[in-house]
Formats: C-alpha cells, sequence, structure tokens
C-alpha cells in the first residue's frame, strides 16, 4: 500500500476534479529608472491604474532642469537675434540712404567730369564712395539674411518656440 501526497500551488491550486487559472500579465515601465517602492505583493490583483512601483525621480527631475535651462537659453539667443535683426534693418535703411547719395553724388560728378569741370581723381573718388556704399548695402543685406535664417521662417518660431506669456525659469517647477 502507499500513501499519496497532494501538494498544492500557491499561484495555481488545483485539485483532481478542477483547476483555478489566474491571468497575469507582464508590466513594462514606460520609461527606465531604479525602482524606490513597490506598493503591491506577489499575487494581489491589480486594477488598470493602480500604483505599482515609483521609480527614482531625480534622474528625470535633472533631465527637466536641463531642458528649462537649454529652452531659457534658447529664447534669450532668439530675442538677441531678433533685436540685431531690428538694428541690422535700422543700418541698412541708412546705408541704402548713403548708397542714394553717393550714387546721386556720382551722377553728378561723372556729367562734371565729362564736361571737363572736374579733375579725374575727383570724379575716381565719387566713384570708389558709391561703389562702396553699394558693397556696404549688400553685405548689411547678407547679415540680415543671415540672422533670419538662425531666426528660422517667419511664423515658426511664434507658434513652436514662444511661450504665451514669458515666465520665470523657476515657476516650471
Amino acid at each position: 500500500m502507499g500513501v499519496v501526497v497532494i501538494l498544492s500551488d500557491i499561484y495555481a491550486p488545483y485539485t483532481t476534479q478542477s483547476q483555478i487559472q489566474m491571468p497575469t500579465t507582464n508590466v513594462h515601465p514606460q520609461v527606465s529608472g531604479n525602482i524606490v517602492h513597490i506598493n503591491v505583493v506577489n499575487g494581489q490583483a491589480v486594477s488598470k491604474g493602480d500604483l505599482l512601483y515609483s521609480i527614482d525621480p531625480r534622474e528625470y527631475s535633472l533631465k527637466l532642469d536641463s531642458a528649462k535651462a537649454n529652452l531659457a537659453a534658447a529664447m534669450s539667443e532668439l530675442e538677441n537675434l531678433e533685436s540685431q535683426l531690428l538694428v541690422d534693418r535700422t543700418l541698412l535703411s541708412q546705408q541704402k540712404a548713403l548708397y542714394q547719395q553717393s550714387l546721386s553724388h556720382f551722377e553728378r560728378f561723372r556729367r562734371l567730369y565729362n564736361k571737363k569741370q572736374i579733375s579725374a581723381d575727383q570724379f575716381e573718388q565719387a566713384k570708389s564712395s558709391k561703389e562702396s556704399h553699394f558693397y556696404l548695402v549688400q553685405q548689411k543685406q547678407a547679415e540680415i539674411q543671415k540672422t533670419m535664417s538662425q531666426i528660422g521662417p517667419p511664423g515658426k518660431t511664434q507658434r513652436f518656440c514662444r511661450p504665451k506669456v514669458p515666465w520665470p525659469l523657476h515657476s516650471l517647477t
């Protein structure tokens, strides 16, 4: 005669006539990190939305602070570029006015030179001044184009980079 010993399994108990199965699922966090607190025990029934464990927030807090600092630096750089653009546009207007003045001066000297009323040196000086002012206008226009390319396409900085209300950095935490 033999003795039959039935051992039960606490996770899936069974008898000779029935079997109970518990649904299980794998759990994966959306972010990686060190677990600092586990809020459930093995085999505990949980529902959707239950807090199962907590991940150490320090790494993400540092990344957030870094991102806020980078955003503040980028916003400051954008403001500097926009200020430079305004200055450059003002200087371009001045350079255009000086070019128009030197062009007028050159045309007048060209007529006088053709009538032999001024020297070749005076004519060349007027011509050089006109060309110099023309290239200064070209240079300032190129600087404006460069600044505008650094700022980005019109409207994008307003929509994607600029907050509606400026905030101090410490208020984001």
